[in-house]
């Protein structure tokens, strides 16, 4: 669904061992329906994606260097 701002604190969870908020930690979005409305539900999943554009909001901390093909022969 988007990311917490940049200026966000950052707050540990109870067992203080994980990150609950903090900058750019992404959260999401459960999109739910009926038996068999899979279709349905991954068209409005990907409607929202291609509205809001989230996923460009912030970059990847690593970004992997190695391809598929590099891998699979």
């Amino acid at each position: 669904m988007g990311f917490y701002p940049a200026n966000t604190t950052v707050v540990m969870n109870k067992r203080n061992t994980l990150v609950a908020t903090g900058p750019n930690v992404p959260f999401g979005l459960s999109f739910m329906g009926r038996k068999f409305d899979e279709a349905t539900l991954i068209g409005f999943a990907y409607a929202y994606e291609q509205r809001t554009m989230h996923r460009n909001d912030v970059q990847p901390y690593l970004v992997p260097n190695i391809e598929l093909a590099d891998v699979v022969a």
